[in-house]
């Protein structure tokens, strides 16, 4: 299944355009692929931002610095301490 594209025109600095291109080139795909990829990873992250906001405030209530604390209220490990 081919996904529907639209060409897109964006001014960049010279500087990550030229990141983008040695990016593209050192994984062998297309600098549409790189900067596609960058956009939902950045979509990603304004999306969660406000659960991770909120996630800091209730670790800082609890004092919880870090996955140890989690698992000692848990009783179990985090799934990415394994």
């Amino acid at each position: 299944m081919k996904l529907k594209t639209k060409i897109v025109s964006v001014s960049l600095p010279t500087d990550i355009n030229e990141g983008i291109s040695e990016i593209a080139t050192s994984q062998n795909r297309s600098k549409s692929q790189v900067v596609t990829e960058a956009v939902k990873k950045y979509e990603f992250d304004i999306r969660w931002a406000p659960i991770r906001e909120f996630g800091d405030q209730i670790s800082a209530k609890l004092g919880l610095k870090s996955d140890d604390d989690v698992e000692q209220i848990f009783g179990r490990k985090a799934p990415h301490s394994r």
